[in-house]
């Protein structure tokens, strides 16, 4: 007496190894002769099925391992404990029916466990495009500070700029100012010293008129006194 599962399906031991599975399967197929018979019993139809099913799940490892956690460890599946059958070299209905069973409720963990993997596997997809959008939503906020420091730095620049060229200008206005001042004072020096030269001259003829005058008012009186005596 053996627990009925995939491998007994096969008639094969949990441990053989993937050649095994090739050659129980191939030893089946030869031995049902699929496809030759003309009229195949229901038995052998269903144990055909049943091997077809067994050697799809044990040939595929990740297959296999799931299926061997799901047999080997059954504190961990929520199903009924595998139906105990005696194996014989002729399958009976219920026998098939058995493992018809055993096969359904492994497909049916199988399938169990496929949706468990495609919603963690859609939830992780999902977690890498959140991911993804929020670099992304980085990626774009740092572009817009990035460019929202270059306008500022540009906007700096130009305002430099301006208060530069407003310091030239006053510069420029400054020296102008200062230029005109300085000959406007240069003007009024030359103008002071012609005006000055002007009151020297017009003084030293006066000065001169007056000795002349004097001169003459002393000739006079000589005379004036010479002519008395005679």
């Amino acid at each position: 007496m053996e627990n009925k599962s995939l491998y007994t399906v096969l008639g094969i031991r949990p441990e053989a190894s993937q050649d095994q599975i090739e050659a129980a399967y191939a030893a089946i197929l030869e031995q049902l002769k699929e496809g030759t018979n003309p009229n195949p019993n229901a038995d052998d139809r269903v144990r055909l099925i049943a091997a077809k099913e067994a050697y799809e799940i044990l040939s595929n490892p990740v297959r296999r391992q799931q299926y061997n956690q799901k047999i080997f460890a059954p504190q961990t599946v929520d199903v009924p404990q595998a139906i105990v059958i005696e194996q014989a070299e002729t399958w009976t209905i219920s026998k098939v029916l058995v493992v018809g069973l055993i096969v359904l409720a492994a497909i049916g963990v199988y399938g169990y466990t496929t949706t468990q993997r495609e919603q963690l596997r859609l939830a992780h997809e999902k977690e890498v495009a959140d991911a993804q959008a929020r670099l992304e939503q980085e990626r774009l906020e740092q572009q817009k500070a990035m460019m929202a420091q270059q306008a500022e730095r540009e906007r700096q620049a130009a305002d430099q700029a301006l208060r530069d060229q407003a310091i030239r200008e006053s510069d420029a206005i400054s020296m102008r100012l200062r230029q005109e001042a300085m000959e406007k004072q240069r003007q009024e020096q030359y103008q002071q010293m012609r005006d000055d030269a002007a009151r020297r001259q017009q003084l030293a003829e006066a000065q001169q008129r007056a000795l002349r005058e004097k001169q003459t008012l002393q000739w006079v009186e000589n005379e004036n006194r010479r002519n008395r005596r005679y």
